[in-house]
């Protein structure tokens, strides 16, 4: 069957035997049928997170819509220097460990694992049964920026030279005591 629709069975009379060697009388009754659907193509679409800067710290969700999924279907993501899988520059987050359904769906990563820069969020849906990938791209950029401090400097107006802060004569050795 290569579409969707309601199989109904019907045996005639005498096309079939049962163990003690009788035959089938016809089959009359209205319970012989069943719904047969046909899944679509499965789908899987990155759909965030949105283009921006996340600073360190700040938790950066990937956003993702799966349909049609059947089967042993995982999820791999990564991110990624261009919009363009399997050109080696990928840092992938996770790979084939995240369960596909049928759903919107998310993954948290924090941007701490990763070095500054600018980045795509991709990934691929794996069939395991058919062996077959569905890819996909976020379009929008993410940045994530290089981690910086501010010294706030001394509270006091008066501050002491650093050679008085250091002694530069020689150490002095003190006997180990018991």
């Amino acid at each position: 069957m290569t579409g969707s629709g309601t199989v109904v069975v019907c045996i005639p009379e005498g096309a079939a035997r049962a163990g003690a060697g009788s035959l089938n009388t016809a089959s009359t009754s209205d319970d012989n049928g069943v719904n047969y659907i046909v899944n679509g193509t499965p789908t899987f679409e990155l759909t965030g997170p949105d283009s921006g800067t996340y600073a360190p710290g700040q938790p950066i969700t990937i956003t993702w819509t799966a349909d049609n999924i059947s089967g042993d279907k995982v999820i791999s993501l990564c991110i990624d220097k261009d919009a363009k899988l399997w050109n080696r520059n990928e840092q992938w987050i996770e790979v084939d460990l995240v369960a596909a359904a049928n759903c919107n769906d998310s993954y948290t990563i924090n941007p701490d694992n990763f070095p500054p820069g600018t980045y795509y969020i991709g990934g691929y849906m794996y069939d395991k049964t058919l062996r077959t990938f569905t890819e996909s791209h976020v379009t929008a950029p993410i940045t994530i920026p290089a981690p910086s401090f501010a010294l706030t400097g001394p509270s006091r107006a008066h501050t002491r030279p650093a050679s008085r802060l250091l002694s530069l004569g020689r150490p002095t050795i003190c006997p180990a005591t018991k």
